[in-house]
């Protein structure tokens, strides 16, 4: 049987929000018990995690117990913490639960289980295989684009799932970006919508009007 290696693994990334400022060694699970967090915070928080995730996956350690517990912030960074080899329920992947092999793509689906919860304040626990609802159902702040990165982190079946953790920070630097060009859409769209009804109305109504 190999051995498995201690994951402890401190990762230097984006400086944290003053406003939204964790305590030094406080752990994820902390944070989640004050609810959940504004869409960007929860967003750098998670890419955070997720590079630590990346670094253990390239130096050959898949977590398998990953949590919300295992999880603490220090000025330095996210910092992944193996305090044990309990099951984690509901973050932990369905092939872990059912005794099967598993991968880099197993800690992928506890990933996206902390964001969901980081993203809506609730857990994402699904009944008879039906995928949990999308966060933006709970928290309308939330992008179609995160919206997408999240579920397909939370795929029942592994080959469903991103490959790669970096595969998922790639996705999720785009989701950060395409926000502002959705939200500035729908704007344009009414706009365009309003002056179009108009110039039916008056081509309809001039030939009425004496």
């Amino acid at each position: 049987m190999t051995r498995r290696r201690r994951v402890r693994i401190i990762y230097a990334g984006l400086p944290v929000p003053t406003a939204t400022r964790v305590l030094e060694g406080e752990t994820l699970a902390a944070v989640l018990r004050r609810g959940p967090l504004d869409v960007e915070t929860a967003v750098r928080y998670a890419s955070d995690i997720g590079d630590a995730l990346d670094a253990a996956h390239a130096s050959g350690n898949v977590h398998r117990a990953l949590k919300p517990a295992s999880v603490t912030f220090t000025t330095a960074g996210a910092q992944l913490l193996d305090l044990d080899l309990a099951a984690p329920g509901p973050y932990t992947a369905p092939e872990l639960l059912a005794g099967r092999p598993s991968d880099v793509r197993s800690d992928i689906f506890s990933f996206g289980a902390m964001f969901y919860e980081m993203l809506t304040g609730r857990r994402p626990i699904a009944d008879d295989g039906v995928a949990p609802p999308p966060p933006s159902t709970l928290n309308r702040e939330v992008p179609p684009a995160v919206d997408t990165v999240v579920a397909r982190c939370l795929a029942t079946t592994p080959a469903d799932r991103w490959p790669t953790m970096r595969a998922v920070l790639n996705a999720l630097t785009v989701a950060l970006h395409e926000p502002r060009e959705r939200r500035a859409a729908p704007r344009w769209s009414y706009a365009a919508a309003a002056a179009a009804m108009l110039l039916i109305v008056v081509a309809v109504g001039c030939p009425f009007i004496k």
